[in-house]
């Protein structure tokens, strides 16, 4: 599953990528650490599904995740852009993550599922 922008216009598209610049400048100034959870998996979102640029989406979501590692958005924002190019492994990782440490049954379930259909059919593993 390769990752396009959702849009072509080249003046589109720098008013997204300046959005993202925005949103990055936010959370280097946010006092708490949620705000700049908020701000980092918002630019996150932006780069993964409107200019495509899943490997910036990556190091953002990252980040967020490193200032709350239980941020469900921001890790399943990860898992798309890890799936998106085919990082398998990573992608169960997150997911295995997720599974363990969820805030509730069905996140935890539902992770679970996930990260068992990518260790069958994408990395020849038994659930």
């Amino acid at each position: 599953m390769a990752f396009t922008p959702r849009i072509d216009e080249p003046e589109l598209s720098a008013w997204w990528a300046g959005l993202v610049a925005i949103c990055e400048d936010e959370a280097t100034q946010a006092p708490e650490p949620q705000q700049r959870v908020l701000h980092l998996t918002e630019a996150a979102r932006i780069c993964l599904e409107e200019l495509g640029n899943p490997e910036k989406a990556i190091g953002l979501y990252q980040a967020a995740l490193a200032l709350d590692q239980h941020r469900e958005d921001a890790s399943r924002g990860l898992v798309r852009a890890f799936k998106g190019l085919e990082r398998w492994r990573e992608a169960a990782e997150v997911l295995l993550e997720m599974q363990n440490t969820g805030k509730s049954i069905p996140e935890r379930m539902s992770a679970g599922l996930e990260r068992a259909k990518i260790l069958v059919d994408h990395l020849g593993e038994r659930a």
